[in-house]
């Protein structure tokens, strides 16, 4: 046989029930707060500092695109000067060969062209080179026009001109040139089978009668 106990709701006076009431409303604030609100406001705060972020990032590129017509420009103008480091035989090789061409156009008749120390920059290379060539004043001058004006931008660093003989209008020249090339990267750097045979040449070219001697 089962008894029920009667529960008894105890009655609350209006002033308690109000009391009661504003206690429930203020317990579920704080919950509201603490697991709503607060991350609400949290990760709009999160929100607000990734858009502000984003647009500096915006502003920042935007600035660049609109400077991007003028690098280009720069870029295009300068590009054909700008010689990267690479071995030192192959690059002496490609100097020697154009200063001989610059030679021919010119019209002068060049001597012994001869490789001098590099100066080494860290950054950069200077490639030194000594010429000795013959022709008249103006084939001398636009010489040294030509080698100052070419891609390569030699700087003619010293020379002296002196006449060959009085009875000849020919003169005759020794100058002393500088190539400047910045350090190239190493991935952009040829392979050393390709240097090779270009070192291989340099030599033949730079020693002549050795060759020639040994042949005898």
């Amino acid at each position: 046989m089962k008894f029920a106990i009667p529960l008894k709701i105890p009655e609350f006076s209006p002033r308690e029930r109000l009391f009661a009431m504003g206690s429930g409303m203020a317990i579920c604030l704080v919950c509201l707060d603490l697991f709503v609100l607060g991350p609400w406001w949290r990760h709009m705060r999160h929100v607000e500092q990734e858009i502000g972020r984003l647009e500096r990032a915006i502003s920042t590129e935007q600035q660049l695109l609109s400077r991007k017509e003028s690098v280009l420009a720069d870029i295009v103008a300068y590009q054909d000067h700008l010689r990267l480091a690479g071995p030192k035989e192959t690059e002496i090789a490609n100097l020697l060969r154009e200063i001989e061409s610059l030679g021919d156009e010119s019209g002068v008749t060049l001597g012994e062209v001869k490789p001098l120390a590099t100066e080494d920059g860290g950054a950069y290379q200077v490639r030194s080179f000594e010429v000795q060539c013959e022709g008249t004043l103006p084939e001398l001058v636009r010489f040294l026009y030509i080698l100052q004006t070419s891609t390569t931008l030699y700087q003619i660093d010293q020379g002296g001109i002196e006449a060959k003989d009085q009875s000849s209008a020919r003169l005759k020249g020794t100058f002393r040139l500088t190539s400047l090339a910045v350090q190239a990267p190493e991935s952009l750097l040829p392979e050393a089978e390709t240097a090779q045979p270009q070192a291989q040449a340099l030599e033949q070219e730079l020693s002549p009668e050795e060759s020639g001697g040994s042949n005898e």
